[in-house]
């Protein structure tokens, strides 16, 4: 059985709904049938008080409609009709608050512009004294590691009884060319240990050297093949280095490659010295210049020619990787003057020098700028750092502004009325003219305020939810681009409303847009017709006159079955994505494609993969152990080393290590093992509080094989035959390992929250229905996201994660616009479903697509980039624009022409 709808509600006793169109769409009067202010004492606005008084009359009848609708619809008092109808209730109430605040707001800065540019002004110039304390934080473990770990708890266990992990500086020497020639000079063997021992020597000669390397029994820590030989190569061969194995600081293996002792030879070998991380930074920085740029001279030139030298250091990752995005600097410029010129030229009218507006693009790059500059000085001063990936919010930031500013201009620009221009240009009184430019921004701002207040809300939520991940950096970065999101959204509706009045008022006064100092002569009426009807750009022609004839075509029942088959195809296209791509994203970085292609680090790891493998340490550790010296206690001492070298990637130590015959020597305070004494700690009594032994270990390629390592690791650590010692085992990379395992729980939570999120504010100020569906758009478009990505090659890491975020909020602008006008439509002006959609799309799709459309300019100018990071960027930020406008613009208005 169908249903009628419920008839609108009687306008109020006295005032017919001819005399309530007449009212709402009266001009401004004309100068003569105002009152004189200053004669009557009356107030500037108050010409339009009929029109705020019809506009007030419209909302009540709209809440009296909504209400009507639910008195019918909950005939069954069943519980999700009770939930519609509060739904409904609270959206209603909110859309008519938020609708009156933002025509409360338009009235007062139409009518004070220049006043409320020099507050916001003189606000952002007080946050921005904040940029003062501002404060960089560059520290990788700082910002990378996710801090509720157990890897890191077991990281501060480590640096609070041994210090902090110590730094390194490493030399890989590979022979080019081997001969077998023992009796000349040209010997590969000898020549390889002839270079460590140069290295070592000319190392050890730079001057910071003795300050800042780790020391172990007052000696600087090495390791070398030459370390037994106190770093002598003469006459040295590799069969005396084998006979060494035994006193070497690593397996043999792990320092040398190759060893060929019959010829006297071997293929590579490496040289690593430690370096003390509590020293001071600057000097450790120092020290690591120095030391590269002297490997990369070949040592001044006393490596033989023959050897082929490489290198790396603690901070070589960091410098490289930042040159990288250094050299890509000027395209991310490039792709912010895109977006400012693009604003420019879709503000231009080419015809007409007086009413175009390309300077008020400039406003909208100044606008955002100050959001920015405001957010980072807001955020110094609550004290957060500044980080290298926060830069990324500017490129955000201005995207997420444009879009908005596109939306707030169209609004001003429908809301002009003829009557008023030509009332205001024969005024003489300046109150009438700040009224009737008030006037007009409260009905821009009605319009538009709550779409852009949504779609602000719903980003900075987004946001809000990224920074709950455990990775400081990310959080960071997302609590940047969340509070500049609300500073955007404070200034657009302030600071770039006043330049919309302001630029209004240049053009009453016929002022060139580039060249305001200079007047030009009234055009004839019919001049002026022929270029407002010049007005419609080429998107506005184009959706009004092809899109939207072709996925709405007449009759009624075509549009209904087109709908559905749109509908269809763009659900069957995400089931596919997300099948054949999201469900088999591979996991993880390459963190070499993120270095420049002339990186030297590229060699030292094509070197040392070679040779050496990937290897790292595995540390064995103890807590607090009561009565050391007991039997049972040191029984689970060797127990517990024996276990942990059964390992079969573990590399076994010498006898009297694995045999914990050091432990107890050590727990009597005997003066043996004297090269483990500073991996025991006492306290002041002379009990053991914490003990280490440092293992080699093999560390896979494959993540996942490296993440079941761990777990193994930790099950003989956490076995309670061990529960006395404290036992704990630890890993450096074991950090990273923590947040690749947790990267598919950090993504569903951040995309989880970040939807539960956008539903909720779209919830409390658009109708329920609406607001399903664009949260249905928004996950439909995050499913597709994930699936572009898998299958563009794209892994899932923590960078994919933030551009998930980024995903949600640019979706959730692409289609909030357009719920939100197709729902004012509907509930204001009373029109069907199709041609509310048909409407929406005409009157304010252009106005979307064009922010869509400065993005996806700007994004492509980061292809040309030659880094790993901005060619992430760039197919991100490509398949993000294309799936928003694709649901936004697609999916989002047939759900509505069939549901809404």
């Amino acid at each position: 059985m169908v249903v009628a709808s419920p008839p609108p509600p009687p306008p109020p006793a006295g005032l017919s709904l001819s005399d309530v169109q007449a009212v709402t769409e009266a001009p401004c009067p004309a100068p003569a049938a105002l009152p004189n202010p200053k004669i009557e004492g009356n107030n500037s606005l108050q010409a339009c008080d009929e029109l705020e008084k019809t506009v007030k009359v419209k909302e009540e009848g709209d809440a009296s409609s909504h209400a009507q609708v639910s008195t019918s619809a909950t005939t069954a008092p069943t519980w999700h009709n009770h939930l519609a109808h509060w739904a409904s209730a609270v959206s209603t109430c909110t859309r008519t608050l938020t609708r009156r605040a933002f025509r409360a707001l338009g009235l007062a800065v139409g009518a004070r512009p220049m006043l409320t540019v020099i507050a916001t002004v003189a606000f952002v110039v007080a946050c921005c004294a904040g940029n003062i304390m501002l404060k960089a934080e560059n520290d990788f473990e700082k910002l990378w590691y996710p801090r509720h770990s157990r890897a890191w708890k077991d990281k501060v266990f480590v640096r609070d009884h041994f210090g902090a992990w110590n730094r390194t500086a490493t030399v890989y020497l590979e022979a080019t060319t081997i001969t077998n020639n023992n009796d000349n000079n040209n010997n590969m063997g000898s020549k390889l240990l002839q270079a460590a021992a140069d290295v070592h020597r000319l190392t050890t000669q730079i001057p910071l050297y003795d300050d800042v390397c780790a020391r172990k029994s007052m000696r600087c820590v090495t390791a070398s093949v030459l370390t037994p030989f106190e770093h002598n190569a003469t006459s040295l061969t590799w069969a005396n280095v084998l006979n060494a194995s035994d006193i070497l600081p690593a397996p043999v293996d792990v320092l040398a490659a190759g060893i060929d002792t019959r010829e006297n030879n071997a293929a590579a070998v490496r040289v690593s010295f430690e370096l003390d991380r509590a020293k001071s930074t600057e000097s450790l920085l120092s020290f690591e210049k120095t030391f590269l740029q002297l490997c990369r001279g070949r040592f001044s030139g006393a490596i033989s020619e023959n050897i082929r030298v490489a290198c790396e250091a603690t901070r070589s990752y960091q410098d490289e990787q930042e040159r990288a995005l250094e050299g890509d600097t000027m395209l991310m410029m490039g792709a912010v003057g895109v977006m400012l010129l693009y604003t420019s030229l879709a503000f231009a009218k080419p015809r007409d020098a007086v009413r175009s507006q390309s300077m008020l693009g400039l406003s909208v790059m100044i606008t955002v700028g100050m959001a920015l500059g405001s957010a980072f000085g807001a955020c110094a001063f609550a004290g957060l750092p500044f980080t290298q990936l926060s830069l990324m919010s500017v490129f955000i930031i201005i995207g997420v502004g444009v879009d908005d500013t596109f939306v707030l201009h169209g609004a001003f620009e429908r809301a002009r009325d003829s009557d008023d221009e030509g009332a205001m240009d024969v005024a003489s009184d300046a109150s009438m003219e700040a009224a009737c430019d008030a006037k007009r921004l409260a009905r821009a701002l009605e319009e538009a305020g709550p779409s852009v207040l949504l779609t602000s809300l719903t980003d900075a939520v987004a946001f809000s939810v990224g920074a709950a991940i455990d990775l400081p950096a990310i959080r960071y970065f997302c609590i940047v681009a969340g509070v500049a999101v609300i500073f955007v959204f404070i200034l657009q509706t302030t600071a770039f409303a006043a330049c919309l009045v302001l630029d209004a008022k240049r053009q009453r006064r016929r002022r060139l847009d580039v060249a305001p100092c200079i007047v030009t002569s009234k055009p004839a009426d019919n001049e002026e017709d022929q270029s407002r009807q010049e007005d419609d750009g080429l998107l506005e022609k184009l959706l009004r006159d092809y899109y939207v004839p072709t996925l709405f075509p007449e009759p009624e029942e075509r549009i209904a079955w087109r709908s559905i088959v749109v509908c269809l195809m763009i659900c069957v296209m995400t089931v596919l994505l997300y099948t054949l791509g999201a469900q088999h994203i591979r996991r993880g970085a390459n963190w070499a494609s993120f270095l420049p292609e002339d990186s030297y680090l590229l060699e030292a790891y094509e070197v040392r993969d070679r040779h050496f493998g990937n290897v790292g340490s595995l540390m064995v550790l103890t807590g607090r152990v009561q009565n050391a010296t007991h039997p049972k206690t040191l029984e689970a001492i060797r127990s517990l080393h024996a276990t942990a070298v059964a390992l079969p990637w573990v590399r076994a130590l010498p006898a009297e290590m694995e045999r914990g015959v050091w432990y107890e020597a050590l727990s009597r305070g005997e003066v043996g093992a004297t090269s483990l004494r500073t991996d025991v700690v006492r306290d002041e009594s002379g009990d053991i509080v914490a003990s280490r032994v440092v293992y080699t270990a093999d560390i896979p390629m494959d993540p996942d094989e490296d993440v079941r390592r761990v777990d193994e690791a930790r099950r003989v650590a956490d076995d309670p035959r061990f529960s006395m010692l404290g036992a704990r085992v630890f890993s450096a990379h074991w950090q990273w390992l923590e947040r690749y395992r947790r990267i598919d729980q950090i993504t569903s939570q951040t995309i989880g929250g970040a939807l539960g999120g956008v539903a909720l504010v779209s919830i409390l100020l658009l109708r329920p229905s609406a607001a399903v569906f664009t949260t249905l758009s928004v996950g439909m478009c995050c499913c597709c996201l994930l699936g572009g990505m898998s299958l563009w090659g794209l892994r899932l890491n923590v960078a994919t994660v933030v551009n998930l975020v980024l995903g949600v909020g640019f979706s959730i602008d692409y289609s909030a616009h357009i719920a939100d006008c197709f729902a004012t439509r509907r509930s204001v002006n009373g029109e069907s479903r199709t041609e509310a959609v048909k409407k929406t799309l005409a009157t304010l799709g252009p106005n979307v697509l064009h922010g869509g459309c400065s993005t996806l300019l700007a994004v492509l100018l980061l292809a040309a980039s030659k880094s790993t990071a901005y060619q992430d960027i760039f197919k991100s930020f490509l398949l993000i624009v294309v799936f928003g406008l694709l649901n936004g613009f697609a999916l989002l208005p047939c759900t509505l022409r069939l549901l809404g």
